[in-house]
This record gives structure tokens, sequence and C-alpha cells, in this order.
């Protein structure tokens, strides 16, 4: 099937992989799945550690 069908609204049998609505596959619907997976969103990753500030400069005298 193609897009035309498609009700924007997928319900997928997932004992077959087809959408009952428009007959694709996931894939077809989602594409391929990535080899890698993506890395997580900036708001989830990890924080740096807090800095310590530098000592002040010695006086020379």
């Amino acid at each position: 099937m193609s897009d035309e069908a498609c009700l924007g609204l997928c319900d997928i049998d997932w004992e077959s992989g087809i959408c009952n609505g428009c007959g694709r596959s996931t894939d077809e619907i989602y594409g391929e799945p990535e080899d890698e997976p993506a890395p997580p969103p900036a708001a989830v990753a990890p924080e740096a550690p807090a800095r310590v500030p530098a000592p002040a400069p010695a006086e020379q005298g």
C-alpha cells in the first residue's frame, strides 16, 4: 500500500508487523532501524563535575 492509504493512526498487528489501517510494515512506516542507538538528549546526559576555582596568585614582594 502507499501513504495515500494511511489513516494517520497506526494500528499495528505486532504478530505480523503489518498496520491494520494501511497494510504497510513497520519498517515501511517508521523506516529501517539504525545500527547504533542515538545519543541521549542533552537534558538527560550526565552533568559535568563542578569546577574548582583556581587559587589566587601569590603576592610578589
